[in-house]
């Protein structure tokens, strides 16, 4: 179904139609594949979701391979463009739903898919463009509707699958009365999820923002590559206009062209191709669409380079929309870089790489100065970037070698008689399951491990530990025999390790109350119906036990 927003912004999504059409299809292929009792076995349910994984897979890309027709593309631009312009409303504080009754969730896949489906234009070879008239626009919205829905199947199976490597038992597979698979929680485990979600959504507001990250980029580009920024997205859009006054978004612009352009402003050549290379998504540089669904950060994604190549009669050319232009430079600038994330083409300039480096010191420090402040407030005798530790005479150890390294907080809480020792950990902000899964694994596979050696270093040298911090804070006076020593991590912003990990995991701006709950993670309230009705159950942390 379309909606026609205004003169700019059009929204489409898939209705019934597409939704039964699929069901059918993909419910007869796993019953052919698994008969009706392995299908109820839960030790087989991971195979199943990997076989509707790839199914779906398949099937999204053969719908679009099949279309030669470049109107298709343009289409997809199209939703693509305005989507993204909803998007900026989103961002902009206007409650979407209020104002034009599309949820935030919808758009947030919506564009995801549309994404994804632009990318595997890239296999094609577009040989002709039709006319525009409603009978085709009906056909193609009908296409879309189906990649709307076929791509939210596909996500929703990887997000399953994801929560599966992080937890076990919280899904069950059963064909439904309507004859169709279906996926679902327990009534117990599904209140824990959905009480998770509304505390995470509410937490995601309070992270950590990069405010002048896109002007710091423009000042990197021009001081590295000699890239003048305005210069660089204000050419696309003058090109589009001269080749095609009327419809000059769907113009297309031949490869060579931007780097030209850039060189004459006095850019070298290396550094054009580099920059605009790096901007470039094509068959050469994507992904399979498995491994696309997945890789949600990859720089390999059309969300980090916003030059799509199209290849028009076997001639590669440049579609390149203004939102996604945009689009991509704000979520390189606010969410890449600091995680010294960026294209390895941008990486082939040191001085580039320098910069990159520096991002990723500068926001490691802004997570760490909002626990200072926190400590501070709590009149917690603290150290911080901690390299050695020193009696204050003549005594020290060094504990930035290997099997210890360097601790980011240690600070002794006499109140409540604990030594703690925390590894802040700032994070990409994360939305999904297999965003979250990456997270987990990274916490699994090998922050647990350092801040376990940590943690036991500190319980053996507890009274160096406490010389040290007394030495800092000459009115202190502690007993390390009576102190337990606890281990935790801090982040800038919530992830699915925080509610089940072996390790406390806490959102710095909820570090207060964490410390003044006896550093102990709060219980959820949930609701939870019985046979007698609802009623409000309290979960204790761990929440899936």
């Amino acid at each position: 179904m379309v909606i026609y927003i205004s003169a700019e912004e059009i929204f489409i999504t898939y209705e019934q139609r597409s939704a039964t059409k699929y069901h059918t299809q993909i419910t007869n292929h796993i019953i052919q594949k698994f008969n009706l009792k392995e299908i109820g076995d839960p030790s087989n349910l991971g195979a199943i979701l990997e076989e509707c994984y790839d199914w779906c897979a398949q099937e999204f890309t053969k719908v679009i391979s099949v279309i030669d027709d470049k109107l298709f593309v343009n289409y997809l631009f199209a939703f693509h463009e305005s989507s993204i312009k909803l998007w900026t409303r989103l961002l902009s504080g206007e409650n979407i739903y209020q104002t034009i009754a599309i949820k935030e969730d919808d758009l947030a896949i919506n564009r995801r898919i549309l994404k994804l489906a632009l990318e595997q234009t890239c296999d094609v070879t577009y040989t002709r463009i039709s006319q525009t008239t409603a009978a085709i626009l009906r056909q193609y919205d009908e296409i879309i509707e189906d990649l709307l829905f076929l791509g939210s199947e596909l996500i929703g199976f990887a997000q399953y699958l994801a929560e599966m490597r992080m937890i076990r038992g919280t899904l069950l597979l059963d064909i439904d009365t309507d004859g169709y698979l279906k996926l679902v929680r327990p009534p117990a485990i599904e209140a824990i999820f959905s009480k998770l979600i509304e505390v995470m959504n509410e937490d995601f507001k309070y992270g950590i923002f990069d405010e002048k990250g896109v002007d710091e980029m423009k000042d990197a580009l021009k001081n590295c590559l000699g890239i003048d920024y305005d210069f660089a997205g204000h050419q696309i859009v003058h090109i589009k206009k001269h080749h095609s006054p009327q419809g000059w978004e769907f113009q297309t612009i031949e490869p060579g062209i931007l780097i030209q352009n850039q060189v004459s402003q006095g850019t070298s050549r290396e550094n054009a191709t580099n920059f605009y290379n790096g901007l470039t998504f094509n068959r050469q540089n994507k992904l399979p669409i498995k491994e696309s669904v997945y890789k949600v950060n990859s720089m390999e994604r059309h969300l980090f380079r916003p030059i799509l190549v199209v290849n028009e009669n076997g001639n590669d050319r440049h579609l390149i929309g203004v939102q996604k232009w945009a689009e991509s430079i704000t979520v390189l600038a606010t969410n890449g870089f600091q995680w010294n994330k960026a294209a390895s083409e941008w990486k082939n300039n040191p001085c580039f790489v320098k910069y990159l480096d520096k991002k990723s010191e500068e926001h490691d420090s802004l997570l760490e100065d909002e626990v200072v402040k926190i400590l501070e407030h709590l009149h917690l005798p603290y150290d911080r970037n901690i390299l050695s530790f020193s009696d204050g005479r003549k005594y020290s150890v060094k504990v930035d070698v290997q099997g210890i390294g360097e601790m980011d907080f240690v600070w002794v809480d006499p109140k409540r008689n604990v030594i703690v020792v925390a590894d802040c950990k700032y994070n990409r902000a994360r939305y999904d399951m297999l965003s979250f899964s990456a997270d987990y694994s990274n916490f699994k596979q090998t922050y647990e491990l350092k801040i376990a050696n940590k943690v036991s270093w500190v319980q053996v040298n507890r009274e160096l530990v406490c010389n040290h911090l007394t030495h800092k804070y000459p009115g202190l006076s502690i007993k390390p025999a009576a102190f337990r020593v606890e281990g935790m991590f801090i982040i800038n912003t919530p992830t699915f390790y925080m509610v089940n990990g072996a390790v406390k995991t806490v959102c710095f701006f909820r570090l207060a109350d964490f410390i003044n709950n006896n550093y102990m993670p709060p219980r959820l309230a949930v609701s939870e119906r019985s046979s007698r009705g609802w009623r409000i159950k309290v979960i204790d942390y761990p929440y899936f036990k």
